[in-house]
């Protein structure tokens, strides 16, 4: 894959022929395809110019592609080099306010471990430092939050390295996300160099070396069954609950008018019926967490590969 798309064998200037899309989530019809150009990088290294693609060069093309921010669909290809991501805006992946739902793609279009998204010098995890994929959109507010039917929102992340401090991490107040991480490369996070708090991921020919814990984190999972998803709304008491996921355990045998379910940090509580509803994730999403031939190193765990 990382030969046939991105690099030739007799030269080094890079094809601009897109990789093929994600069998998890769609690619849309015409999606726009931004170029990230770092400051470091070679002439002989950059794509060719295409006149339906978007190209950001140096720090004036970080400060012009952060300000514009991500839309459904997108396709952001970086060329070798290494890259800051709050810098380039990398730092904060979440659908538009309205979107039923996102999908983004970050890709590398270099060698194995030429591109690399590096930290700002910290010696330990700082927020910035993090490619997050937030399952909240940004600008929503408090009072939206509480009842909203949060968007669905994948990541796909393709041939990156990351070194220092930085990581990739899911969160947010929804459930209904999907990361997919494949043949990227990460080094020396803080604690985990993956860190799913919420929805399924699909972590697959990734070499992950961790200063701390396990190198990689996940947090609530799909597996029980699908049809025993549920989706929360209407809960005046606890507003924060509304909008996110939870498992149906069964009846509340105390009370015939609600039913038991259980949370994402594991908590089971008893909820009325009206303020459940079935859930459904893309029929494409995996069920639950996949591991695919990785090799991952840390202070937790001795040297593993996952068949």
């Amino acid at each position: 894959l990382i030969g046939r798309y991105f690099a030739r064998t007799s030269k080094s200037r890079l094809l601009v022929e897109l990789p093929p899309a994600s069998t998890r989530f769609h690619r849309v019809a015409e999606p726009r395809v931004c170029v990230l150009i770092s400051s470091e990088a070679r002439a002989v290294d950059e794509p060719p110019p295409r006149a339906d693609w978007h190209y950001f060069r140096g720090e004036a093309g970080a400060a012009a592609f952060r300000e514009q921010g991500f839309l459904d669909g997108d396709i952001v290809l970086l060329a070798p080099g290494a890259y800051s991501a709050p810098a380039w805006g990398l730092n904060r992946l979440s659908a538009p306010v309205g979107a039923a739902e996102c999908s983004i793609e970050l890709i590398g279009v270099g060698r194995p471990g030429s591109v690399c998204i590096v930290s700002n010098g910290h010696s330990r995890l700082q927020e910035q430092d993090r490619i997050d994929l937030c399952t909240t959109p940004t600008g929503l507010d408090a009072t939206a939050k509480a009842a909203a039917l949060l968007p669905s929102v994948a990541l796909r992340i393709l041939n990156l390295a990351f070194d220092g401090s930085s990581t990739i991490a899911v969160w947010g107040l929804g459930n209904r996300a999907y990361l997919e991480v494949e043949h990227c490369q990460l080094t020396g996070a803080d604690r985990h160099a993956v860190d799913v708090a919420c929805g399924v991921a699909r972590i697959a020919h990734c070499t992950i070396k961790a200063a701390g814990e396990s190198g990689i984190s996940l947090g609530f999972r799909m597996d029980d069954s699908k049809a025993s998803l549920m989706i929360i709304s209407g809960v005046q008491s606890r507003p924060e609950l509304n909008g996110t996921l939870a498992l149906l355990e069964g009846d509340d045998e105390a009370n015939a008018a609600r039913c038991r379910v259980k949370l994402a940090t594991g908590k089971a509580i008893s909820l009325k019926r009206d303020s459940i509803s079935w859930y459904k994730v893309p029929s494409s999403w995996p069920a639950c967490h996949e591991l695919e031939a990785n090799e991952i190193t840390g202070c937790g765990t001795s040297s593993a590969r996952h068949a």
